[in-house]
């Protein structure tokens, strides 16, 4: 069997989420793959209370020994918010064996609004 190369060029990819378990999985994925670089992420409180999701992505930071990524929230307002039992949900991520051990590095969320944050990641 080949053994797998890396990929020579690692494209740079931003996620900006909403905090939804679609989006947890998406970042989890991101973090995967050899051909992309993840260069942060920006929380919108839409589908998420946002300390329990900001609490999820830091901790798939830390699962992924990614201490040189950030956070940054959005002061963006859903119209229609989701209802309180789905914008739950990311708690039931952070009770996850495995999950549920690794400490989130609060340090690792961005003092920059979402919209700033994002605009100085695509900027770089």
């Amino acid at each position: 069997m080949n053994k797998i190369q890396p990929c020579p060029f690692q494209k740079p990819v931003f996620l900006d989420q909403d905090g939804s378990i679609d989006d947890l999985v998406s970042l989890i994925f991101l973090m995967t793959l050899s051909s992309c670089r993840l260069t942060g992420t920006t929380l919108t409180a839409a589908n998420c209370i946002p300390e329990q999701a900001v609490d999820s992505i830091l901790r798939i930071f830390t699962l992924f020994c990614r201490h040189d990524l950030e956070v940054a929230l959005s002061q963006a307002q859903p119209v229609h918010p989701f209802p309180d039992k789905w914008r739950e949900k990311p708690a039931l991520v952070n009770a996850l064996e495995g999950f549920r051990d690794l400490v989130p590095d609060r340090s690792k969320i961005s003092p920059k609004e979402g919209a700033d944050f994002l605009a100085e990641k695509i900027l770089q």
